[in-house]
């Protein structure tokens, strides 16, 4: 029979490894694991700080097109709530455009989150756990590339696991309630304008309370309704900017939902999510996680409360995110908060202070190993992301553009200086990631239109183009960069001419973008927010 409980310090035959037995010859004390954790979350610090000033990668386009968010702050955007623009805005005021400042709040936020969730894992079980629950969350790929690339998870994995603490807190001390109640409310706020992912925050708290009714009179304190109502406010200018915009952030989401795959395509998508997931967080690792998850969950009421809180935040939204897997292709990062509480669950488990006394309790055995095989995967993701940014070489088997980009700017802004009249001639391509790259790498980082060929906005450029820019530039020529995929309907009466002007091959061997002059705007129709499904 399963069976979950508190480990027993006389139990003659531990099956839970114990993490003093391959980190030191013996049970070190409390100060000692401190330390450690000391160590490692300074490490971390030093590793990021030197990745963004010594990895040779250009921003990819998703980051680009964040850095350009940034330039016209706002409540919210098409896709996004704005605390990444916030952030990346703060960081360049300080400190100027460059490619490490963009990225700079990623690696200080992936640090903090690593902080956090040592302290987490000690106030709820041992420092062993939380530093046991930090150095996994250290060598997986995942939060690697949270650290690294400046996109909406690290500011939401940092808000997530400051309210875990702050909720865990909350429930337990008998003084100063309020005080942990309002951390939480304001980190539910902080994670809800950076993802939409936030709000799951409440709604898992509410069940764990409905199961747990030894923490039932938490719902007769009016210090609990601080996360609701910071919950509430921090909706308000989101909906207030949605709402002034028809609804797009809402359609956008919406959109993740809507699966036009047939039936039978559920054993692909199921599989996709099984193999994304196993890459992003190392595969050992990873089951080892969700069979901790799922052992604790089956004997849920035998766990200590710890195991259970954490079971709640993880295993529990992962199930409800794989059965979703059925029905449609998952991204790889909507789980990525989930694996948070995961960690300091499995972290508990490996350092013996709460037992699984079963056959999979061997996967526990394995954690040296799986954090060997998370280590292994972010050396060789560094080695790939250093070869690219150097090279370009590899790219294309990727199928993703992450080089050439300050050449391609370069090229551009030469070509534009040669044209009739430089001083009224804009950029504009059509693709969202290309114009976000021009807008950072092509010299003087001019403003960057996208021309949707059609009348719907598909991005933040489209609702920016919807304020004026009929008016504004109508009589100017445009510099139109096209890439060599693109097919281009140019019987067009917007322009009152368009013409080729040469190709742009960044390397031998390499992609090639195609330069076109479009002159006199007649006119631009106005944009409808109202989104259909690409056929």
């Amino acid at each position: 029979m399963l069976d979950i409980g508190y480990s027993h310090p006389l139990n003659p035959e531990p099956l839970i490894l114990d993490p003093s037995t391959w980190l030191s010859a013996h049970a070190p004390h409390d100060l000692v694991w401190r330390r450690r954790a000391l160590l490692l979350i300074a490490g971390a610090a030093v590793f990021r700080l030197l990745c963004l000033l010594l990895v040779p990668m250009q921003l990819v386009p998703d980051e680009a097109y964040y850095w350009d968010w940034s330039r016209q702050l706002a409540w919210c955007y098409y896709s996004k709530p704005p605390m990444v623009a916030w952030l990346i805005a703060g960081a360049t005021h300080l400190l100027g455009t460059a490619e490490w400042s963009v990225r700079l709040p990623a690696a200080l936020l992936n640090v903090v989150t690593l902080g956090l969730l040592y302290l987490l894992g000690a106030a709820m079980f041992s420092r062993a756990a939380g530093f046991c629950a930090a150095l996994a969350f250290v060598v997986t790929p995942a939060t690697f590339a949270a650290g690294f690339f400046m996109t909406i998870d690290a500011p939401l994995l940092c808000a997530w696991s400051l309210a875990l603490l702050c909720t865990w807190h909350a429930l337990h001390c008998t003084r100063g309630a309020a005080g942990w109640w309002l951390g939480a409310g304001l980190a539910v706020a902080a994670g809800i304008f950076s993802k939409q992912m936030m709000l799951l925050f409440p709604l898992l708290l509410l069940i764990f309370i409905a199961l747990n009714r030894a923490y039932w009179p938490a719902l007769r304190r009016a210090s609990f309704y601080l996360v609701p109502l910071c919950t509430a406010l921090a909706l308000v200018p989101l909906l207030w900017w949605n709402a002034q915009h028809d609804w797009v952030m809402l359609q956008h989401t919406a959109g993740h939902f809507q699966s036009t795959r047939p039936w039978y395509a559920f054993c692909l998508s199921w599989l996709h999510f099984i193999g994304t997931q196993a890459g992003m967080i190392s595969p050992l690792l990873w089951l080892l996680l969700v069979a901790v998850g799922l052992l604790t969950l089956r004997h849920y009421y035998a766990a200590p409360p710890a195991a259970r809180f954490l079971a709640v935040f993880s295993i529990v939204p992962l199930a409800g995110i794989m059965l979703l897997s059925l029905r449609q292709r998952i991204l790889p990062n909507w789980p990525a908060v989930f694996y948070l509480a995961g960690c300091i669950l499995a972290a508990a488990a490996v350092s013996g202070a709460f037992a699984i006394r079963t056959r999979a309790a061997l996967l526990a055995r394995a954690f040296p190993w799986a954090l060997a095989v998370g280590a292994v995967e972010i050396t060789g993701t560094l080695l790939v992301v250093a070869v690219i940014g150097l090279t370009g070489w590899g790219e294309r088997l990727l199928e993703k553009e992450l080089s050439g980009w300050r050449t391609l700017g370069a090229a551009v802004h030469a070509a534009a200086q040669t044209l009739p009249k430089p001083a009224t001639t804009m950029l504009m391509t059509f693709d969202r990631g290309l114009t976000a790259e021009l807008a950072f790498y092509v010299p003087g980082r001019p403003q960057v239109y996208h021309w949707t060929l059609d009348i719907v906005v598909w991005s933040q450029y489209g609702v920016w183009m919807n304020q004026g820019f009929d008016q504004d530039k109508r009589g100017w020529d445009a510099l139109l960069v096209a890439s060599e995929r693109q097919r281009l309907p140019f019987e067009t009466n917007r322009f009152a001419r368009v013409e080729f002007l040469r190709d742009i091959r960044l390397a031998e061997g390499s992609r090639v973008y195609k330069l076109y002059h479009a002159t006199n705007l007649r006119h631009w129709p106005a944009l409808q927010y109202r989104l259909h499904p690409r056929p």
